[in-house]
Protein backbone atom coordinates (compact mmCIF):
# COMPACT_ATOMS: atom_id res chain seq x y z
CA UNK A 1 0.00 0.00 0.00
CA UNK A 2 1.24 3.47 -1.09
CA UNK A 3 1.82 5.78 2.21
CA UNK A 4 -0.63 9.52 2.23
CA UNK A 5 0.56 12.75 1.37
CA UNK A 6 2.18 13.33 4.97
CA UNK A 7 5.29 10.66 4.65
CA UNK A 8 7.55 12.91 3.11
CA UNK A 9 10.69 12.90 4.51
CA UNK A 10 13.40 16.07 5.15
CA UNK A 11 15.70 15.11 2.32
CA UNK A 12 12.41 15.26 -0.18
CA UNK A 13 11.60 17.46 -3.39
CA UNK A 14 8.19 18.48 -1.77
CA UNK A 15 6.72 22.01 -2.70
CA UNK A 16 7.18 24.41 -0.46
CA UNK A 17 3.51 24.55 0.36
CA UNK A 18 3.06 21.20 1.48
CA UNK A 19 4.56 20.87 5.09
CA UNK A 20 2.21 24.55 6.10
CA UNK A 21 -0.98 22.81 4.25
CA UNK A 22 -0.58 19.68 5.97
CA UNK A 23 0.16 20.95 9.61
CA UNK A 24 -2.61 24.17 8.86
CA UNK A 25 -5.58 23.78 11.70
CA UNK A 26 -8.70 22.81 9.69
CA UNK A 27 -12.71 23.34 10.33
CA UNK A 28 -12.80 25.60 13.17
CA UNK A 29 -15.60 27.67 13.30
CA UNK A 30 -16.42 30.55 14.13
CA UNK A 31 -19.11 33.75 13.60
CA UNK A 32 -18.82 36.61 11.34
CA UNK A 33 -20.08 39.97 12.94
CA UNK A 34 -22.39 38.31 14.75
CA UNK A 35 -24.16 35.94 12.48
CA UNK A 36 -26.13 33.26 13.81
CA UNK A 37 -24.36 30.36 11.77
CA UNK A 38 -20.90 29.43 12.09
CA UNK A 39 -18.41 29.46 9.31
CA UNK A 40 -15.99 26.34 9.04
CA UNK A 41 -12.00 27.08 7.59
CA UNK A 42 -11.53 24.58 5.07
CA UNK A 43 -9.79 26.18 1.97
CA UNK A 44 -5.82 26.89 2.13
CA UNK A 45 -3.82 29.08 -0.24
CA UNK A 46 -0.88 27.45 -2.12
CA UNK A 47 0.52 30.94 -2.61
CA UNK A 48 0.37 32.83 1.06
CA UNK A 49 0.85 29.55 3.08
CA UNK A 50 -0.83 30.56 6.00
CA UNK A 51 -3.65 29.26 7.73
CA UNK A 52 -6.95 27.77 6.82
CA UNK A 53 -9.21 30.30 5.07
CA UNK A 54 -12.58 30.48 5.28
CA UNK A 55 -15.04 31.60 2.38
CA UNK A 56 -15.31 35.05 3.53
CA UNK A 57 -11.49 35.20 3.14
CA UNK A 58 -11.36 34.14 -0.15
CA UNK A 59 -12.09 37.60 -1.52
CA UNK A 60 -8.67 38.63 -0.86
CA UNK A 61 -7.11 35.19 -2.49
CA UNK A 62 -9.10 35.43 -5.56
CA UNK A 63 -5.88 34.98 -7.82
CA UNK A 64 -4.07 33.20 -5.59
CA UNK A 65 -3.78 29.17 -5.93
CA UNK A 66 -6.80 27.86 -3.01
CA UNK A 67 -7.53 24.14 -2.60
CA UNK A 68 -10.13 22.92 -0.47
CA UNK A 69 -9.60 20.58 2.39
CA UNK A 70 -12.82 18.34 2.94
CA UNK A 71 -13.88 15.70 5.75
CA UNK A 72 -14.41 12.15 4.57
CA UNK A 73 -15.10 10.22 8.17
CA UNK A 74 -13.83 12.75 10.41
CA UNK A 75 -10.47 12.64 8.48
CA UNK A 76 -8.80 15.47 6.47
CA UNK A 77 -9.10 14.73 2.43
CA UNK A 78 -8.53 16.67 -0.60
CA UNK A 79 -9.83 15.63 -3.87
CA UNK A 80 -7.75 14.56 -6.68
CA UNK A 81 -8.64 16.96 -9.66
CA UNK A 82 -7.35 19.77 -7.34
CA UNK A 83 -4.28 18.93 -6.09
CA UNK A 84 -2.80 17.03 -8.71
CA UNK A 85 -2.80 20.68 -10.42
CA UNK A 86 -0.10 21.44 -8.29
CA UNK A 87 1.57 18.17 -7.20
CA UNK A 88 2.39 14.87 -8.74
CA UNK A 89 0.55 12.34 -6.70
CA UNK A 90 0.58 9.14 -9.03
CA UNK A 91 2.29 6.82 -6.11
CA UNK A 92 -0.02 7.96 -3.66
CA UNK A 93 -3.20 5.87 -2.91
CA UNK A 94 -6.44 7.14 -3.83
CA UNK A 95 -10.32 6.42 -2.66
CA UNK A 96 -13.52 6.58 -4.07
CA UNK A 97 -16.05 8.14 -1.16
CA UNK A 98 -19.35 9.86 -2.75
CA UNK A 99 -18.27 9.46 -6.19
CA UNK A 100 -15.48 11.48 -5.56
CA UNK A 101 -11.76 10.84 -6.20
CA UNK A 102 -9.71 11.85 -2.94
CA UNK A 103 -6.84 11.96 -0.95
CA UNK A 104 -6.50 11.58 2.88
CA UNK A 105 -3.56 14.36 3.73
CA UNK A 106 -2.93 12.20 6.87
CA UNK A 107 -2.19 8.15 7.22
CA UNK A 108 -5.71 6.85 7.18
CA UNK A 109 -6.66 4.73 10.34
CA UNK A 110 -6.92 0.76 9.28
CA UNK A 111 -10.03 -0.39 10.51
CA UNK A 112 -9.73 -2.81 13.80
CA UNK A 113 -9.38 -6.43 12.93
CA UNK A 114 -12.52 -8.53 13.43
CA UNK A 115 -13.03 -11.62 16.60
CA UNK A 116 -12.46 -14.94 15.07
CA UNK A 117 -10.88 -15.73 11.77
CA UNK A 118 -9.88 -12.89 9.45
CA UNK A 119 -7.88 -12.32 6.47
CA UNK A 120 -5.49 -9.71 7.68
CA UNK A 121 -1.87 -9.03 5.44
CA UNK A 122 0.67 -10.60 7.57
CA UNK A 123 3.36 -7.48 6.86
CA UNK A 124 1.32 -4.15 7.15
CA UNK A 125 -1.73 -5.73 9.19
Amino acid sequence: MVSPIVGMGSNDLSPLWLKPMLNANYFIAYRIQGDSYKIECNIYCLDCMGNALCSYCLINHKDHRVVQIRRSFYHKVIRVNEVQKYIDISAIQTYIINSAKIVFLNKRPQPMPGKGVTNTCEICR
